[in-house]
């Protein structure tokens, strides 16, 4: 997957949990239901299937998804971290999607000040 296909698949994964300028999400931190986060995602992927199927780094991603939600160590996040950390234009690709996501942007602009 090139830097643009990432973008897009954390552009994507966020607006599912924070919405869009057009289409706000019902998400208030420390609220939102795992299961219905799953529910969500599970429809997404069903579907997807057929596309996913066709890419393995759909696949990749969808299981470093799976796995992050399933971590209870952070192992899956420490790792992606590391990648992030590693690659800083990934990073600021990534934080540049960020700004365009107004509450996700406050909400990890007052977590980084904490």
């Amino acid at each position: 997957m090139n830097k643009q296909g990432l973008k897009n698949t954390v552009l994507e994964v966020l607006n599912e949990y924070y919405g869009t300028p057009s289409r706000p999400s019902t998400y208030t931190p420390g609220t939102y239901s795992v299961s219905s986060m799953d529910r969500d995602r599970k429809r997404k992927m069903m579907d997807n299937e057929e596309e996913e199927s066709e890419n393995p780094i759909g696949d990749k991603l969808q299981e470093v998804l799976k796995n992050l939600d399933s971590d209870p160590g952070y192992e899956q996040a420490i790792a992606i971290c590391k990648v992030l950390v590693k690659n800083k234009s990934i990073l600021r690709d990534l934080l540049e999607q960020l700004v365009e996501q107004q509450e996700l942007a406050e909400e990890f602009v007052n977590s980084l000040e904490q």
